[in-house]
């Protein structure tokens, strides 16, 4: 998964969140892993606001490309 604005990890399981510098910008980005209705994996979705027990949660993940 090399799209750039999110986690370039797999997930690994529904719930999981994880904490990226953005290859963008100077910031820290977060993102959970949704299962896909339509097909039935994880993806990456953006959290736009994570909450205090969402950033305490999150784990750190080194963008590779």
């Amino acid at each position: 998964m090399n799209t750039g604005t999110n986690a370039h990890s797999r997930p690994e399981f529904e719930g999981q969140i994880v904490k990226f510098k953005s290859p963008h910008a100077n910031v820290v980005l977060y993102d959970i892993a949704k299962r896909n209705s339509k097909y039935g994996w994880l993806e990456w979705w953006a959290i736009n606001e994570p909450t205090q027990k969402q950033i305490q949660a999150a784990m750190w993940v080194k963008n590779d490309k």
